[in-house]
């Protein structure tokens, strides 16, 4: 049998004592019981949680920024070479062979500026030109070496060395210096005139006379013609150029040109006198030389010069009177033709701007001025061969 401990019978027995003094009444005084006063029990502590990493603040969300458009990588450029000094390189040559000209002169020209340099071409027919203001512009080239024709070249605009090629046509020319001059059949006013040259033309010469005061040329149809030299300049070695035989003299017209004598115009009385004839050939073309510059005065206005205009007007008329013959020698058949000719034209085509003095003056219109300005540079033009001519046959 198993035995109670002795406190649960303590413990059973308080129980119970207690429960019969609260079921007597309320009356009844308890007795007192000692009271047990429970131990105080601690204050729970709290258990320290391990540290934990300090909360690091939230960071403000960054506003989205607009991603940039690619940008196109440059393509690489070159590296510029270097620029050489500016300079004319002049390279001449003969146009027929192509080898190139040594000892040729050549002159670079800058009017604007009045510059002007001169070299001679090397062995390999080249003249450089250095020192050069850039700035400038309208330089040009001139070329002349012996046994060639001149030429001349322009220079674009200079950056860094300019090569200018120049190349010069061999042979002897004859370039016309007046305002026109006549090419006739042979060398003398005695021979017909085949065909007019204007100033600045020119010819190769093919030959010249035994007095080398004409020259045979070349016409662009392959002809040959002939030119006085008073009315040109030579380029080239005029001394190497051979003499060739003259063509036989058409026979003499006693008759002169038109104009130059007929009812209103008798022949002078006497026989022909060269020198006499030569100084009205003088007279004429200085009365023609009045004549145009009157014109030019009248046709900018300046009504005055009427009176004088019409004076010259009938010099020139009586003149050609006055030197007009009934007959006149074989060697000047020519010439003579070419003074009534010129005298004739100058009247003819002035003949207007007269009757428009005679008038009482007035403005000359564009036509008539360049028909009478044209009348008197064409008279002139045949009568100044003429004169040199006569000069010739004179010994003068």
């Amino acid at each position: 049998m198993n035995r109670i401990p002795s406190w649960k019978k303590w413990a059973s027995l308080c129980l119970l004592a207690v429960l019969l003094l609260v079921g007597c009444g309320q009356d009844a005084t308890p007795t007192p019981v000692a009271e047990v006063v429970p131990s105080s029990t601690p204050e729970p502590t709290e258990t320290p949680l391990p540290p934990t990493e300090t909360p690091v603040p939230p960071t403000d969300t960054p506003e989205p920024t607009d991603t940039p458009a690619p940008t196109d990588t440059p393509e690489p450029t070159a590296t510029p070479s270097p620029t050489p000094a500016p300079a004319v390189v002049v390279a001449v040559t003969d146009r027929q062979s192509g080898e190139p000209i040594e000892g040729a002169t050549v002159r670079l020209l800058l009017a604007s500026a009045d510059f002007d340099a001169e070299q001679t071409s090397d062995a390999g027919g080249q003249a450089t030109f250095t020192e050069l203001d850039t700035t400038q512009s309208g330089y040009t080239v001139t070329v002349s070496a012996p046994g060639y024709q001149d030429a001349s070249a322009e220079v674009g605009e200079i950056e860094g060395e300019v090569v200018v090629e120049v190349a010069l046509e061999p042979g002897v020319f004859a370039e016309v210096t007046e305002n026109s001059a006549n090419l006739r059949s042979g060398p003398g006013t005695a021979y017909p005139v085949v065909e007019t040259a204007a100033e600045g033309d020119i010819f190769e010469v093919t030959g010249k006379n035994e007095a080398g005061d004409w020259y045979q040329v070349e016409l662009e149809d392959g002809t040959a013609a002939w030119l006085a030299a008073s009315v040109v300049t030579l380029t080239g070695d005029g001394e190497s150029v051979a003499v060739v035989e003259a063509p036989p003299v058409p026979a003499p017209v006693a008759t002169p040109v038109a104009g130059g004598g007929g009812d209103d115009e008798p022949p002078v009385a006497g026989g022909f006198d060269g020198a006499t004839f030569r100084d009205y050939m003088v007279d004429l073309r200085f009365y023609l030389e009045q004549l145009g510059g009157l014109l030019d005065r009248l046709y900018n206005g300046s009504a005055e010069s009427c009176g004088e205009f019409a004076e010259y007007y009938f010099l020139i008329a009586i003149i050609k009177a006055a030197s007009t013959y009934d007959s006149v020698p074989p060697e000047w058949t020519g010439i003579y033709n070419e003074h009534h000719w010129a005298a004739q034209h100058a009247l003819n085509t002035n003949e207007a701007i007269l009757s428009l003095c005679a008038n009482g003056g007035g403005v000359i219109s564009n036509l008539n001025y360049g028909a009478a300005r044209t009348g008197i540079n064409e008279s002139l033009d045949r009568l100044i061969p003429a004169i040199a001519a006569a000069n010739a046959l004179l010994g003068q």
